[in-house]
């Protein structure tokens, strides 16, 4: 039985390789003892279940999506975990809107013990006052990242993703709840190494659980 398990929320395409994945991150972790669960959304669905209004009192979309991953996919995989096992460690990562989501899942539930924020959306309009009045919900770990040049983006919303990241990254450090953080910064854009990235982060969350 594996002692952790990973719900990584990906993008639907046609070269996304779960198994090259998972055998990347033991090559890098070191560890085996891990079960990698994609949760894979269409584009639609990217732009529908990944939606957020921060300044609203419940976050609609989200929080119907966060249910689906609860009451849907986590129980599937713990079907394979036997009666007499304790419950193993649960982490959530994610890229992009997904690498939002992942951190935004830490303050509406207390199953995860730890989320990877791969180059996450934290410039989304509310989310760092939301961050600055909410609590995580259970002692964890979080891991954030972006690309050295993701705050070069034409959009003015966007461009604010560094100064965003820094700042959340520097509340967390002082979050009673959280037990490790770390913030890295990778070269290039938004769009380069995604999934290398990203198992960089789960191998470096999977370090701090097992």
């Amino acid at each position: 039985m594996s002692k952790v398990i990973i719900i990584y929320v990906a993008l639907k395409t046609e070269e996304h390789d779960p198994d090259r994945l998972a055998d990347r991150i033991r090559q890098l972790s070191g560890l085996t003892d891990f079960e990698l669960l994609p949760v894979y959304l269409t584009r639609d669905e990217w732009f529908t279940k990944l939606s957020f209004d921060f300044n609203a009192d419940r976050n609609t979309a989200a929080s119907a999506f966060l249910d689906e991953i609860l009451n849907i996919h986590l129980p599937e995989a713990l079907k394979s975990v036997p009666q007499e096992c304790n419950t193993p460690d649960i982490l959530i990562a994610g890229y992009s809107l997904a690498g939002l989501f992942s951190l935004w899942c830490l303050y509406n539930t207390d199953v995860f013990c730890g989320a990877i924020s791969g180059s996450g959306s934290l410039w989304y309009e509310g989310f760092s006052d939301y961050v600055y009045t909410h609590g995580i919900r259970r002692p964890g770990i979080v891991y954030l990242s972006l690309g050295s040049k993701e705050h070069k983006s034409r959009n003015p919303l966007m461009r604010t993703v560094m100064e965003k990241t820094e700042a959340v990254y520097g509340h967390l450090k002082n979050e009673a709840n959280v037990e490790a953080v770390v913030f890295e910064m990778n070269p290039g854009n938004h769009f380069q190494d995604v999934d290398e990235r990203m198992v960089k982060g789960i191998a470096w969350a999977l370090k701090h659980t097992i």
